[in-house]
C-alpha cells in the first residue's frame, strides 16, 4: 500500500513539473564544459598579451637595479625579502629562477625551503640553480667544529 502512495506521489510531482515547464537541463555534459575551457583559454591568452603596467617599489626592485646583492640587515627587511621571494616562487619560471638566484646570493638558512621547492620545479633551469644553491649552502657549513671543553675541566683532572 505504501508503495502505491510513493509511486503516485512521484508521478504527481513529475506531472506538475512537466506541466509548469520545469524540465531538467539536458546539457549537463554538453557544450557548457567546452565553452568554459575556451573562455578560460581566452582569458589566459589575454593575460599573457596584456602589458604589465603595475610598478611596485619593493625590496627586490631596489636591489635588482644594482648588480651587488646586499643581505637584509634588519628583521623587517628579512621578512620583506622572504615575502617577495614567496611571491616570485608563485609566479612563472623566469621569476622562480630569479628567486632561486637571490636565495643563492643571500645564503641564509631561511632560504632552504625555497631551494627545496626549487628542486621540485617543472623548469629544469630552476632545478639546476636550486641544486647548485643547496650545494653552496652545504659547502659553507663548517664540517669540523671546534671542540668545546666542559666548564669544570679543573674538576676532571
Amino acid at each position: 500500500m505504501n508503495q502505491i502512495f510513493a509511486g503516485s506521489a512521484a508521478f504527481l510531482v513529475v506531472l506538475v513539473m512537466w506541466s509548469l515547464g520545469r524540465r531538467p537541463n539536458q546539457k549537463i555534459f554538453g557544450n557548457t564544459v567546452a565553452s568554459q575551457i575556451v573562455d578560460m583559454n581566452r582569458t589566459q591568452i589575454s593575460l599573457m598579451n596584456s602589458p604589465k603596467g603595475k610598478k611596485s617599489i619593493d625590496f627586490l626592485s631596489q636591489k635588482a637595479s644594482e648588480d651587488v646583492f646586499e643581505a637584509p640587515q634588519t628583521a623587517r627587511e628579512r621578512a620583506q625579502l622572504q615575502r617577495q621571494l614567496q611571491q616570485l616562487m608563485n609566479k612563472g619560471p623566469e621569476e622562480r629562477l630569479k628567486a632561486i638566484q637571490i636565495c643563492t646570493k643571500w645564503g641564509h638558512k631561511s632560504v632552504l625551503p625555497f631551494l627545496r621547492r626549487g628542486l621540485k620545479d617543472s623548469d629544469p633551469h630552476v632545478v639546476f640553480a636550486a641544486a647548485n644553491a643547496i650545494k653552496e649552502q652545504k659547502n659553507n657549513i663548517p664540517l669540523i667544529q671546534e671542540k668545546v671543553l666542559p666548564r669544570n675541566v679543573s674538576l676532571m683532572r
